[in-house]
């Protein structure tokens, strides 16, 4: 669908009431219903809302229609924040890590000491000490192979030179090509089950290819930083335009939330994240007999690559015994990664 920016301009804002607060919001019509035709039905058509120009939609967060209106007027929208968790554990530990740093004492001397410290010799005035040579041939015994330390060091004459250097450059040379084998053997070996796995999801594309003016967001960094409402924003604008069939935005947050993924750093702590957008993604989209739903597979798909980090996390073991299908799907998944 597509309208004119003349028809755009001249269409008074249409208003909608969203969540169960009722906040309002205003939108031009005309936009709407060029990517919704539901919501276009729902602002042009012939029902009440059209009629009073005014719509409840109390299915939906305040923050996602914020999001769907970023997209219709920008054609991008922007997550929700991570949150930076620090309980009292961390505080502590962070305090005793302060307080185990060296002070520094004014006094180091004491003004009755008899004897006054000596300064310690600089690098450059350090004695040539033979000892030391000695114990570095010790750590380093690729060094002695110029001699043999029980026999005394004999004047080399030029062409016992030129054979040692040659020898040497031999070795450097063996060592590379080995090194070069090397790499080669290890590039070179197949991938296992669970490795193509992640691949797969790496690799998996969704919708346009041009992603140039879209933004995804920064990766983790820290166990600290809470991304359940990074996962949720991008699920939820998902979940909206799956239901008034914004086809653009559906493909976009699938897009964002996939590369949100990806980067993303599973630390232990964060576990509960992705496990709450499993639950999410099961509990908010349908069932549809024969297909898991594009959200669901992108999220089941994920935990299945971590399954070993996710079998024992509360969150999934109450989920999976809950009535829904995420123990067929996660079982479908995980035999496709079996060795």
């Amino acid at each position: 669908m597509s309208t004119s920016y003349h028809q755009f301009l001249q269409s008074p804002p249409f208003r909608f009431l969203i969540g169960k607060d009722r906040e309002e919001f205003f939108l031009h019509p005309h936009l709407v219903a060029s990517h919704s035709r539901p919501l276009g039905a729902l602002v042009n058509g012939s029902m009440h809302e059209a009629k009073e120009r005014c719509a409840l939609l109390d299915d939906t967060t305040p923050a996602t229609f914020v999001r769907f209106g970023q997209y219709i007027y920008t054609g991008d929208y922007l997550a929700a924040e991570q949150v930076v968790i620090l309980d009292s554990a961390s505080i502590e530990r962070d305090q005793d890590n302060r307080n185990d740093e060296p002070h520094e004492d004014p006094q180091i001397t004491r003004l009755s000491d008899p004897t006054p410290r000596q300064p310690t010799p600089s690098t450059d005035e350090v004695a040539y000490q033979p000892a030391a040579i000695v114990d570095s041939l010790e750590e380093h015994p690729w060094d002695a192979f110029t001699r043999t330390s029980s026999e005394p060091k004999k004047e080399k004459k030029r062409g016992k030179l030129i054979e040692f250097n040659t020898g040497e450059a031999a070795v450097a040379e063996t060592a590379e090509s080995s090194t070069q084998r090397c790499d080669v053997a290890v590039h070179s070996l197949p991938l296992k089950k669970h490795e193509l796995a992640w691949q797969s999801f790496v690799n998996t594309r969704y919708g346009s290819e041009d992603r140039i003016h879209t933004t995804t967001g920064r990766a983790n960094t820290e166990s600290c930083e809470e991304y359940t409402d990074v996962f949720l924003s991008h699920a939820q604008l998902y979940a909206f335009a799956d239901r008034y069939d914004v086809e653009g935005l559906r493909e976009l947050a699938l897009y964002k939330l996939h590369q949100t993924l990806v980067n993303f750093t599973l630390f232990n702590e964060r576990i509960r994240d992705v496990s709450e957008l499993l639950c999410y993604s099961y509990d908010t989209t349908p069932e549809r007999p024969g297909s898991l739903g594009r959200l669901r597979d992108l999220v089941i798909r994920y935990v299945a690559c971590h399954i070993e980090r996710f079998q024992r996390d509360p969150t999934l073991i109450m989920a999976m015994k809950r009535e829904n299908s995420i123990s067929v799907d996660l079982v479908d998944c995980l035999v496709q990664r079996l060795e």
